[in-house]
């Protein structure tokens, strides 16, 4: 029999898979308010898949207890599954994890029975499942790979995805080939490929996928405030880069959070003290409450802020390590009283009332695109809200174009003087006036035109005889500032639109 210990948002839907394959599975929680969920066949958090394999197993090949020492008695293999949070001094804190491993370990010599078999799930600094083989060897006596069987494989289905279980490959960490193959033999029963490696290699590679996860976040966020400043859609700029473009994606921007995330950066930076791009990336994506609270304060002093999403992502439930939570207690610390809302969590005083929380708000911070945003109709938040209400709103919930929007009012701070339907009216005119120049030009020029080659077909236009047809009035006072401030779109050559001599689109 298996034993999962630590029946959270981990531990319980990898239990409930592996219960689902046919394996005999005993979670251990000293949770009662888990056990009673279970019992009662109910899912204690937010995760559809996991609650249908609760229903399909639970008093099957799934139960439950608080007992340790029964699982210690009843099983043979030990999947460790507990929370390791960051303490007060920003290490991970893994004594629980230590304990159990010691307690398992020690009654299990003692009895001289067959080896155990211990697969660590937890996150972890690197090296500390190591650690864990030194303190048997130490206190025991025991020799890995004969008396006990040990072996890293790392959790790393998205939180609330718990089908992931069945189709991600499976990081097998050990460094003796009993424990290899033990530890395969468990998870061979999902059906996913199995990546064999080394126990500290297995802990870096989960360290490594959200690090470089958390990273690449942070530089999205960065890009974002640079085209802020400068008064551009970072969205729109994003999109026009990754199209069709094959080395690599660029993300979206916004709040990057959670309990992974936020704490991995710091697992990985541990044993490195010079490591300055972890922590850069850490100060990016944890100021982002700061500099939205500092763009709308910019915009004028806050009367009435709300804040929509304290989950730390979409449609979930958690809120651990939620930039939502932190923007509330942000706002409070300037003297302001700001409402929460959140279909799902109710910490910081959040209410489940959309309507009642947006009704007169003056700014409105979107943390978290919950469905129940991304459904309201714009029309509908701008009839709730204050008369010049400031959206504060790096998701693009609405599509809205700027991330700080003051409505009804002049051009805010990062608010272009263009609507995104205006951008692409005029990339569209400008796509039409290549094709149309492009149509006198000679045969070379034109294939450079269907190439692409912006700066070459801008030469060859600029040499180009003129046409009568392709003459132009000049623009007028209400379209001259909207095609001038025409960027670069997917498709659309920049310098065709902006190489002096050339006509501009009407």
């Amino acid at each position: 029999m298996i034993a999962v210990v630590g029946c959270g948002r981990v531990g319980l839907p990898r239990g409930l898979g592996l219960a689902a394959r046919g394996q005999r599975v005993l979670g251990v929680d000293t949770d009662v308010g888990v056990r009673e969920a279970v019992a009662e066949r109910r899912l204690p958090f937010q995760d559809e898949s996991a609650a249908a394999l609760l229903e399909a197993t639970v008093g099957r090949t799934f139960t439950m207890t608080g007992d340790l020492d029964r699982a210690i008695e009843e099983c043979d293999t030990f999947i460790i599954a507990l929370g390791t949070p960051l303490n007060d001094r920003l290490v991970l804190e893994q004594t629980a994890l230590s304990e159990v491993a010691a307690r398992l370990l020690g009654r299990r010599a003692a009895a001289g029975s067959r080896p155990p078999l211990v697969i660590v799930r937890s996150t972890v600094v690197p090296g500390s499942t190591v650690g864990l083989v030194r303190m048997a060897e130490r206190r025991w006596g025991l020799t890995p790979g004969k008396e006990f069987l040990i072996s890293y494989c790392p959790e790393r289905t998205l939180e609330g995805a718990s089908h992931e279980i069945f189709e991600l490959p499976q990081i097998i960490g050990a460094d003796d080939p009993r424990s290899a193959e033990a530890a395969a033999g468990v998870f061979r029963a999902l059906g996913v490929e199995l990546v064999h490696t080394g126990i500290v290699e297995a802990e870096l590679a989960k360290l490594f996928n959200n690090a470089h996860r958390y990273v690449n976040f942070a530089l999205s966020n960065e890009f974002l405030m640079i085209a802020t400043t400068l008064g551009a859609f970072g969205h729109e700029a994003i999109r026009a880069a990754n199209h069709g473009y094959r080395r690599g994606r660029i993300p979206d921007p916004g709040y990057a959070a959670g309990p992974c995330l936020f704490k991995d950066a710091f697992a990985l930076g541990q044993p490195l003290a010079g490591g300055d791009l972890l922590l850069a990336a850490w100060k990016v994506n944890e100021g982002l409450p700061e500099y939205f609270i500092q763009q709308v304060e910019r915009l004028g002093p806050m009367r009435n802020p709300v804040v929509l999403g304290l989950a730390f992502k979409a449609d979930s439930d958690d809120c651990r390590s939620s930039l939502g939570v932190k923007l509330v207690e942000l706002l409070r610390l300037r003297g302001c009283a700001p409402a929460a809302h959140d279909p799902r969590v109710r910490a910081a005083g959040a209410t489940d009332d959309l309507e009642g929380v947006l009704k007169g708000a003056s700014e409105v911070f979107v943390t978290v695109p919950h469905r129940e945003y991304r459904t309201l109709p714009w029309h509908e938040l701008t009839r709730l809200v204050s008369p010049g209400a400031v959206i504060a709103d790096p998701w693009q919930v609405w599509d809205q174009g700027a991330v700080v929007l003051r409505l009804d009012g002049p051009a805010g701070l990062g608010q272009p003087r263009r609507t995104r339907s205006q951008t692409a009216r005029v990339s569209r005119a400008v796509a039409d006036q290549v094709k149309s120049d492009a149509r006198r030009l000679p045969f070379s020029a034109r294939s450079l035109a269907r190439s692409g080659s912006s700066r070459t077909l801008a030469i060859a236009l600029a040499k180009a005889p003129s046409s009568p047809r392709s003459t132009r009035s000049a623009p007028s006072a209400a379209t001259s500032g909207t095609e001038d401030r025409a960027r670069a779109t997917v498709g659309v050559p920049q310098a065709i639109a902006s190489t002096s001599g050339l006509p501009k689109p009407s």
